[in-house]
């Protein structure tokens, strides 16, 4: 697929183009921007590309040979993406939304060990934000003193969630804005199988992300509604439905953590825009809702709970 494939990030794609041109690949490159907007396909496409077996000089991973198509299944074992998800394989522990030091204490000697199937190893954090500050120190540490094979790729919302140290060591950084409602209609046409007025009507509602353009593609929420709520039951229980079949419990908690962040953010345009008690009354439930799953309370009993307060739009909102 190459740099190319990565649709919508002009300036981004520019910048990873310009880094691998460099002779010098660089030890350790940040993603920032929202959820959905492409930075993990750019860190899979970048460690690509530092893999693959017959690399492009412009584009980079050619995205069919061995390599390369390992790398897309996360079953490269030069390739490791450090994510809630991995930790709860290798430390058998949610740590309560947070990547913890422990987890760096048993990937860092594995990383560390000469690659198997080239000149570099790649290691990808998905989510630095949430690191503690104890991991964070850790890794600064360990960036310092990382072998030349080994490259690091660390995604994060913003800059402002990271230590001023980690971000000033890194080689380059790389921002990823929302993506146009043009693009983002695209993709739910060639990915989904959407019409055209159902993808626009899609596209305009996800916020730039692309990960809630599916979502809503999947709940078919562009056609189910005219109403402009902010909050859609379909949507709430689609997720409560998915959660539920996650192993993941740090999983579940940060899916259902941006999920909120979105449905905030979009209400607070709506009631700017409409000065709705109704919404209004909303965006308590969403802020209540954020602030029980902040208190480590279930994920999908803070759905169903929220869905039930949705019920009973007179009563008072009390989310557990």
């Amino acid at each position: 697929m190459g740099f190319s494939g990565i649709l919508g990030q002009d300036q981004a794609v520019s910048l990873l183009k310009r880094l691998w041109a460099n002779s010098s690949k660089p030890s350790f490159l940040l993603f920032f921007g929202p959820r959905g907007v492409g930075r993990k396909l750019a860190a899979v496409t970048w460690a690509q590309a530092l893999l693959c077996r017959q690399p492009d000089e412009q584009d980079g991973g050619c995205g069919q040979c061995e390599n390369c198509r390992q790398i897309g299944k996360s079953a490269h074992p030069d390739c490791t993406l450090i994510d809630f998800s991995y930790q709860e394989k290798l430390t058998d522990t949610s740590a309560a939304g947070r990547l913890v030091i422990d987890t760096l204490r048993e990937t860092i000697p594995l990383l560390k060990q000469h690659p198997l199937t080239g000149r570099h190893s790649v290691a990808i954090v998905d989510g630095a934000e949430d690191l503690t500050l104890a991991a964070q120190i850790s890794l600064l540490k360990i960036l310092e003193e990382s072998p030349p094979h080994l490259k690091w790729i660390w995604i994060a919302l913003d800059e402002g969630r990271l230590l001023p140290t980690i971000v000033s060591r890194a080689s380059g950084r790389v921002y990823f804005r929302p993506l146009e409602k043009q693009i983002l209609a695209e993709i739910l046409i060639h990915k989904t199988n959407t019409g055209p007025e159902t993808a626009s009507s899609l596209a305009e509602k996800a916020g730039g992300s692309l990960e809630r353009a599916q979502m809503l593609a999947e709940n078919n929420a562009g056609q189910s509604s005219a109403d402009p709520s902010a909050i859609k039951p379909n949507e709430i229980y689609s997720l409560s439905q998915r959660i539920a079949r996650y192993r993941s419990a740090a999983r579940a908690r940060k899916d259902v953590g941006a999920f909120l962040e979105e449905l905030e953010t979009e209400a607070l345009c709506q009631w700017r825009t409409t000065g709705e008690l109704r919404i209004l009354n909303q965006l308590s439930l969403i802020l209540q809702t954020r602030q029980a799953l902040a208190a480590n309370i279930t994920p999908s009993l803070l759905l169903e709970h929220l869905l039930l307060d949705l019920s009973q739009p007179a009563a008072g909102s009390q989310i557990l």
